[in-house]
């Protein structure tokens, strides 16, 4: 199940360690906010907002003050965001939600739906039923599985309120339903709505959250759209590599010495490189093969001490006495020891990060990583890219850069002229023929001191690399050395995983 929450926040701009908070103490998997009252470059606050492993979409309001909306979700779905939707009537964002192989462990196909955090401001607007009409049916229209969530604003629960009752039946024409019967506002009314077509929700619960939060109650429900892993943990695919790993990944090498010869020809540099390349990755596949692995997320907050600890406590001690005796003596005190809990929890976080600067201050690359950790926007920049984009039309698209700046200068040692003069260009005294071969010793060291990162499209991992080097370093060693003399790239090391990255947000790949 994806547990998701829905909440008018009123302003996230003092209640961000609140709503970071709140998202790990209900394990939300996602979390819908409206009138976020954000401006688009506030991304200190959103960040705040967002626990460890968690992303974010943040729509604010075009114009004026107040409105915007905004999505905090685990960063185990792959989420894409839709363009295009533009009302006049209500604030609308539209993320497609993709539940991948990883999170969905017993279906081998990706399962997607659609999810839209609506805001309309309160009051009469003559065009909202018809345009809430038309984004609804072309929303439905393009997804199987659709899940529209906000504060409408609307008094649903009323029969006599005429906006209501259009809105009702807009929904049961289009065959939406809506899953909210009690109220979400303090004056008793139900104006937080979730609306779903496709989707299978339940487990619906309204808590009213304390006063000086919101006057709105914050609604939970939980979402059946595939069996997918409990939203505390997630599955990801690796390689078990223990310290046995390398004894018995050297003890299934081959006779190595059909790989000592040096490679006279380009074809027969490709067929050694694909034949070295076949034979680790079988060998590694035997010894660690790639499994798919349940691994436990660690979601707490590293400012979050004893004290706060504490505090939560004596907060959840008097909202629990308040609920049980619905004492006003009970809710100041609620509402008392929250607000000393949201102060204490500030003061944690900000003496958390003076201490990290402080310890770090003649480390100037951490510094700036961890200013711009707080300060830049850290929403998925996850797009989806039509499949025609391949590897191949970057590559193409580059070189024809290239071969036109080539073309561009043996135009220009043609025909430049300065001062009714020519130009001629002189070949440099110094020319670069070939490449010197290197010795045992240094790619030991080059080996040795490289970082251990590894791309997708290496045979083996680049820790295993390192602990069986002196087994292997003569087949390396000579394939390197045939590259160099004869000045040629094996075609193995000529690919590359591309992913495209949309610079800024609001973007979509057409643009």
């Amino acid at each position: 199940m994806i547990k998701l929450g829905l909440l008018n926040i009123r302003s996230l701009s003092t209640k961000a360690l609140f709503v970071n908070n709140m998202i790990t103490d209900h394990n939300l998997d996602v979390l819908g906010l409206t009138e976020t009252w954000l401006k688009p470059d506030d991304y200190i606050i959103i960040n705040e907002s967002t626990p460890q492993d968690y992303c974010y979409k943040h729509e604010p309001r075009p114009k004026g003050k107040g409105g915007g909306v905004a999505s905090i979700y685990i960063n185990v779905f792959r989420i894409s965001q839709r363009a295009g939707f533009k009302y006049n009537s209500f604030e609308v964002m539209v993320l497609h939600i993709t539940l991948s192989r990883e999170t969905n462990v017993n279906d081998k196909s990706p399962v997607m739906f659609a999810l839209a955090t609506v805001y309309r401001p309160p009051g009469h607007h003559t065009d909202f039923i018809k345009e809430f009409a038309d984004f609804t049916s072309e929303l439905v229209l393009a997804a199987d599985k659709v899940l529209i969530v906000g504060d409408f604003n609307i008094h649903v629960d009323n029969e006599k309120d005429a906006l209501g009752s259009a809105f009702i039946d807009i929904l049961n024409s289009i065959g939406v339903r809506q899953h909210i019967s009690g109220p979400t506002h303090c004056r008793n009314h139900t104006l937080d709505l979730i609306l779903s077509h496709g989707i299978d929700v339940d487990g619906v619960e309204i808590i009213q959250p304390s006063d000086d939060i919101s006057d709105h109650y914050l609604v939970l429900c939980k979402l059946h759209i595939a069996k997918t892993v409990n939203s505390t943990s997630c599955y990801k695919y690796g390689r078990t590599i223990t310290s046995t790993t390398k004894d018995c990944f050297v003890s299934n090498l081959p006779d190595v010495s059909q790989f000592l010869s040096i490679s006279k020809t380009s074809e027969q540099l490709d067929d050694v490189t694909e034949t070295m390349d076949s034979i680790f990755s079988s060998i590694l596949n035997t010894v660690a093969p790639l499994c798919l692995r349940k691994v436990k997320e660690n979601r707490l907050t590293p400012w979050y001490n004893e004290h706060t600890r504490t505090l939560k406590r004596a907060v959840r001690k008097m909202e629990h006495s308040w609920r049980k005796t619905k004492l006003e003596l009970f809710c100041i005190a609620w509402r008392e020891s929250n607000l000393s809990y949201r102060k204490a929890l500030k003061t944690a976080r900000s003496d958390y990060f003076s201490s990290l600067l402080e310890e770090n201050k003649h480390n100037p690359r951490y510094l700036f990583n961890t200013v711009a950790k707080l300060t830049k926007n850290k929403a998925s920049t996850s797009v989806d890219i039509s499949q025609h984009h391949s590897s191949n039309d970057f590559m193409n698209y580059f070189t024809s850069k290239i071969d036109t700046s080539r073309d561009n200068i043996v135009t220009m040692q043609a025909s430049a002229t300065v001062s009714h003069q020519t130009v001629h260009y002189r070949s440099p005294e110094e020319q670069f023929h070939s490449f010197s071969t290197i010795g045992e010793e240094e790619l030991y060291k080059l080996v040795k001191s490289s970082k251990p990162i590894t791309c997708i499209l290496d045979p083996i991992p680049s820790k295993l690399l390192k602990e069986g080097l002196p087994e292997v370093i003569d087949p390396l060693l000579t394939n390197i050395n045939s590259s160099l003399l004869l000045g040629y790239v094996p075609k193995t090391f000529k690919l590359a995983v591309i992913k495209p990255l949309i610079k800024k947000h609001n973007l979509t790949p057409k643009n």
